[in-house]
């Protein structure tokens, strides 16, 4: 085996700080179980592509593809939309959550108001 170029052990640091860091926001309870486990399979698989890129091209011709970095490019477009629609439908359900606190604010001011005069 040739020894390790320097992109791989950045790869490889990045990914462990990572991985510290989003524990520590586990353990303060900042993360849910879930979101810590998905992302420790994505800093892991980015490990993975790290050490073997030459894996990348393997698995492009399994679907299709020429270049493993095809399938960087393809999977991680499909990861940044499905982050997008996720965002979009977290920011639509807190502007109706505030949206409602808001309408009962106003009728509670209004009837206090009503009640003055």
């Amino acid at each position: 085996m040739t020894s390790p170029l320097l992109y791989q052990v950045l790869v490889i640091i990045l990914a462990i700080i990572s991985i510290i860091l989003l524990t520590i926001r586990y353990k303060n309870k900042k993360l849910t179980k879930f979101s810590l486990f998905i992302i420790i399979i994505f800093w892991l698989i980015v490990i993975a592509i790290g050490l073997f890129p030459q894996q990348t091209t393997i698995a492009a011709h399994f679907f299709g593809l020429k270049r493993g970095l095809d399938l960087i490019f393809g999977v991680s477009i499909g990861f940044l939309a499905y982050i997008l629609i996720r965002i979009n439908l977290i920011i639509n359900k807190q502007n109706e959550e505030l949206t409602k606190i808001i309408r009962k604010i106003a009728i509670d001011n209004e009837e206090s108001i009503d009640e003055e005069d």
